[in-house]
């Protein structure tokens, strides 16, 4: 049986935008990995993943973690926030946040690549 806190736990998290930044993650892994593929590809793929591996259930096995750590009543004032047209603004633009921030880790990390590598021939890995 589903608590009340675990309701309004499942609507923060599904109002956060933490469920389009699950796929938004899956979606940058799976386009590096497939990055000879068009994007029209990846999303017909990513979206037939979505059937199967079906991400709203991971969601929902997220909900009693959040519980634990989150008292009521910041649950409540997490949905006014996020409720608010400021945070809803934002997660408007977060997806291209997502992609961009990816973008320049990646160029980051290839540009120290070799110190990565000497570092992680020290710790024989």
């Amino acid at each position: 049986m589903v608590t009340e806190k675990e309701k309004k736990v499942l609507r923060f998290v599904q109002s956060s935008g933490i469920t389009d930044s699950i796929e938004q993650i899956f979606r940058n892994v799976f386009i590096t990995m497939l990055d000879d593929s068009n994007e029209q590809t990846i999303d017909d793929f990513l979206n037939k993943l979505n059937e199967k591996l079906e991400f709203d259930k991971l969601v929902e096995l997220f909900v009693p973690t959040y519980a634990k750590y989150l008292p009521d009543e910041h649950i409540d004032r997490l949905i006014a926030m996020i409720e608010s047209p400021e945070y809803q603004e934002f997660l408007k633009n977060l997806t291209l946040i997502l992609k961009e921030t990816t973008e320049i880790s990646s160029v980051w990390i290839n540009n120290r690549s070799e110190a990565i590598e000497k570092l992680a021939e020290e710790f024989d890995i």
